[in-house]
């Protein structure tokens, strides 16, 4: 193997200073970095020591220990959170008769439902039957319908205005 000739010339110059510096001495002194300089006016002795008896040194506590709040008294709970239910995504859109039964017709835009207080026409919502998973018709009275919340059981009241009874011809 063959070394390129600048590589041996780096070699033997490093050689030639390793070897020139086992001969040569460093001085043992070091440089000072810093030098004291001289006072411009005279200081006592006694004045420094007054001037470190008035002030006394403050400790400082590097790491303190954050104060412990204390709980509010019992007395004072908090009340207990309103429940708050989500909208009901539904909106009743019209009726009609058939058979002298009512038929209530709810849509959210997307799907439009039946619902029935004792007809036996197929997927027709009866009271207790569930809108959605989280939604239950509970009661389809003449003036209003209730739907329940399952997840909190809340009761909601939807009234149904002009549709309570069947118009006249």
């Amino acid at each position: 193997m063959r070394i390129p000739r600048y590589l041996v010339i780096a070699l033997a110059v490093t050689g030639v200073i390793v070897v020139a510096s086992q001969f040569y001495d460093r001085p043992t002194e070091v440089a000072p970095v810093a030098r004291a300089l001289k006072p411009t006016r005279s200081v006592t002795p006694g004045a420094a020591a007054a001037r470190q008896a008035e002030a006394p040194h403050e400790i400082i506590d590097l790491f303190p220990v954050p104060e412990v709040l204390k709980p509010a008294s019992a007395a004072q709970k908090p009340p207990p959170p309103k429940k708050v239910e989500p909208p009901f995504t539904f909106q009743v859109m019209g009726a009609w008769w058939k058979e002298g039964k009512r038929i209530v017709i709810i849509s959210d835009g997307i799907q439009s439902l039946l619902l029935c207080q004792r007809c036996r026409a197929a997927n027709v919502i009866r009271p207790g039957d569930n809108i959605t998973p989280e939604w239950q018709l509970r009661a389809l009275a003449d003036d209003h319908l209730e739907v329940e919340w399952l997840p909190q059981k809340l009761l909601k009241r939807i009234e149904l205005g002009d549709l309570k009874s069947e118009p006249t011809r």
